[in-house]
């Protein structure tokens, strides 16, 4: 790509093969941020309301905004997976997500334990957390959980 082409990616281009990855990771990115809503809202009822200890609050919110993300992931950022097996694909996201969870999980209890700054501001940290695993999902997520040939195998 041209790098005055790299600033012409518009809504149409967006949809040409050629943009098709970055048009998937911005649809992935946005689907995460509802996700991400998901997470820190359930984290906090679970931690605040629940008094559950902030490490089992974080799976918590992690498996409610888990299960969101997939199936908005297979119906709008993937949906040309959507002929695939539903139920190998939410365990393919599953792993996956638990791989991508492990860095996210990892961080923001890093941060929580060993910065004092963290302890008030844990939603922060899990902020933080949240976006280290973002990669790994994208990537995993694309290439293995909804790739054509992978999911309906």
């Amino acid at each position: 790509m041209a790098y005055k082409d790299f600033f012409l990616v518009s809504g149409e281009n967006l949809h040409n093969k050629k943009y098709r990855i970055i048009f998937e990771f911005i649809k992935f990115s946005l689907i995460g941020g509802i996700g991400m809503f998901i997470d820190l809202s359930i984290t906090y009822i679970a931690k605040d309301m629940w008094m559950l200890p902030f490490y089992i609050a974080r799976v918590v919110g992690f498996i409610f905004a888990l299960t969101n993300n997939f199936l908005l992931n297979r119906r709008f950022t993937f949906a040309n997976a959507r002929e695939g097996s539903i139920v190998k694909q939410y365990v393919s996201f599953f792993v996956i997500s638990i791989i991508g969870f492990s860095v996210n999980w990892t961080i923001s209890v890093c941060l929580y334990n060993n910065l004092p700054f963290f302890n008030s501001h844990y939603l922060l940290a899990s902020f933080l957390g949240i976006i280290g695993g973002l990669t790994i999902n994208f990537l995993g997520n694309k290439f293995i959980t909804f790739n054509k040939i992978y999911s309906t195998a």
